[in-house]
């Protein structure tokens, strides 16, 4: 029984570890979304030439191009750091 309460405190430790590592990505890639237009365009490429190699279908890339534009354009609107410039 002991090895077990080891063994769940372990695990505890570990995903509370994992939690905070993946909150300290999410933080970094939300403020550079917002703060650099070139990332949003590099990571928008990244998604569509990802979508491309898996589907043939225009209106899939289509789909993905449009809730890619969406998901950084919904960082950027709950940011508020950023503001919006008239290009």
């Amino acid at each position: 029984m002991k090895y077990m309460h080891q063994a769940v405190g372990s695990v505890r430790v570990r995903a509370r570890r994992a939690a905070a590592a993946v909150r300290k990505w999410w933080r970094a890639h939300r403020d550079r979304i917002t703060a650099e237009s070139g990332y949003a365009e590099a990571l928008a490429a990244v998604v569509l030439a990802a979508a491309q190699m898996a589907t043939d279908s225009y209106r899939v890339r289509y789909l993905t191009h449009e809730l890619v534009g969406a998901y950084v354009s919904v960082l950027r609107a709950l940011s508020p750091s950023y503001r919006w410039r008239a290009d």
